[in-house]
């Protein structure tokens, strides 16, 4: 029988970094640590080293040779990272890629041409790929660390600002600018048109997938920022609980253990709220650090939630280098992202 860990079946790898108050291991002596409100315990033995979970469940996982790296590595449990991908400076549409490892960013190869930014971006079978985007047209374009592959445009309309999710092992991308109610179906290399998203038609929207089915929250209707919480069930759709005042924008959207979570957005300013979703119900949480922002990238990386890089328009306008760390319900600055501060962009995360 297969075990879990957060609910996800043991597969891949994952590193747990070690906390720095761990002493120095010696053999056959047990440490207890924590990792994410889980209480573990290795067992520094020479060939038998171990990690059991609170509830006593030996996972029979072995770490040797781990113990004096500065992350374990313990075979069995996914390890992601993140991407992030294009943008704009204010000036310039990038093609950057950087990637995102425990708080060690790395530059990677350039996305393909065009140059973009304001695409959407989502994982398929643990590969990243990016939709669209201003200059870009239907362009669809899939990572697999590190080489880009150009692949089947998606239909059309050429369209940026849109939003995208994955499925069970499908791609979903929806609405975008010029105000399209537009819902396909990407299966690596295959795109089909599905039933439109409910009115209004929109752009800026953000989405997310909780329990296999896609959300998508909040948006630009006609002449209107617009509270509307969406559930696509391919291939219907039903009309939720609208989000948390005010109407918003361009603000980034995730899944962290089952919930969605929405970040900032653009009303008439840049907004700094955070707003959980456990469908049916809406609940605000601490708002995210300084500074209010939208357009920045947003993604999910080993159960935590980052957001990257963003803009401000409160009036002044300024570009992010930022990046932010959310565990529910806490906020942690990490490294600033590298190169060009930008907004517009891309992010996915791969297990390794």
């Amino acid at each position: 029988m297969a075990k879990t860990f957060y609910g996800i079946d043991i597969q891949g790898s994952l590193y747990i970094e070690r906390l720095s108050s761990h002493p120095t291991p010696e053999e056959g002596r047990i440490y207890n640590y924590t990792v994410d409100g889980y209480l573990w315990a290795c067992a520094d033995g020479i060939n038998n080293n171990k990690i059991v979970q609170e509830d006593g469940a030996d996972y029979g996982i072995d770490v040797t040779g781990a113990a004096d790296s500065a992350k374990f590595a313990i075979a069995g449990f996914p390890y992601e990272k993140g991407y992030i991908t294009s943008g704009y400076t204010g000036i310039l549409y990038l093609r950057d890629t950087e990637e995102y490892d425990f708080d060690v960013w790395s530059s990677r190869t350039d996305t393909p041409l065009p140059a973009r930014n304001f695409g959407a971006a989502s994982t398929i079978l643990n590969k990243g790929y990016i939709y669209g985007g201003q200059s870009a047209g239907q362009d669809c374009d899939e990572y697999d660390p590190d080489v880009w592959t150009q692949k089947t445009n998606m239909p059309t309309p050429s369209r940026r600002q849109l939003a995208a999710s994955t499925i069970l092992n499908k791609g979903y991308i929806y609405g975008g600018r010029n105000l399209v109610k537009d819902c396909d179906e990407y299966v690596p290399d295959s795109w089909a048109n599905k039933t439109d998203m409910p009115s209004p038609a929109r752009y800026g929207l953000t989405a997310s997938t909780i329990n296999d089915k896609g959300y998508i929250y909040c948006g630009y209707g006609p002449g209107i920022r617009i509270l509307d919480c969406d559930e696509y069930d391919p291939d219907s759709w039903t009309s939720k609980t609208n989000a948390p005042s005010p109407g918003r924008e361009r603000a980034g959207g995730t899944t962290i253990n089952d919930k969605g979570y929405i970040f900032g957005g653009y009303t008439a300013i840049s907004l700094a709220d955070t707003d959980e979703y456990s469908p049916d119900t809406w609940i605000s949480k601490t708002d995210l650090p300084s500074p209010t922002r939208h357009d920045m990238g947003t993604t999910t990386i080993n159960h935590k939630g980052y957001i990257f890089y963003g803009f401000t328009y409160n009036p002044a306008q300024l570009y992010y280098s930022n990046t932010d760390e959310y565990s529910p319900d806490t906020w942690i600055n990490k490294t600033d992202a590298p190169s060009s501060a930008r907004s517009g962009t891309g992010s996915f995360s791969i297990s390794s």
